[in-house]
């Protein structure tokens, strides 16, 4: 939902910078079952469909994917440890992404 919440702001950002910005089509079956495919089997279900947003992108043949790295949002709160890890669990499942993040 973070993505959802600061994508206003992101979007306006890189446009200002004069970048196109592309988004990955709505959650599908099929871009669950990608990302359940390359993922590796230990990490939950929402990293998994992550994972298969980031192959639809990739599909679109973009220049670069922006992944942010969240730790927390308030004080002395912080996200789960995969979501955390989670631009370095997508340069390590996915090889063929690690030039365009």
């Amino acid at each position: 939902m973070l993505y959802y919440y600061y994508f206003p702001l992101w979007k306006t950002l890189f446009e200002e910078l004069g970048a196109q910005v592309v988004v990955s089509d709505i959650s599908t079956r099929e871009i669950i079952d990608e990302g359940v495919k390359e993922a590796v089997p230990e990490i939950c279900v929402p990293i998994k469909i992550y994972i298969g947003h980031i192959l639809n992108l990739l599909s679109k043949d973009v220049d670069y994917v922006f992944v942010p790295r969240f730790t927390s949002i308030r004080k002395g709160e912080f996200f789960c440890p995969k979501f955390m890890g989670l631009p370095d669990m997508i340069k390590h499942s996915l090889p063929q992404v690690e030039d365009k993040l």
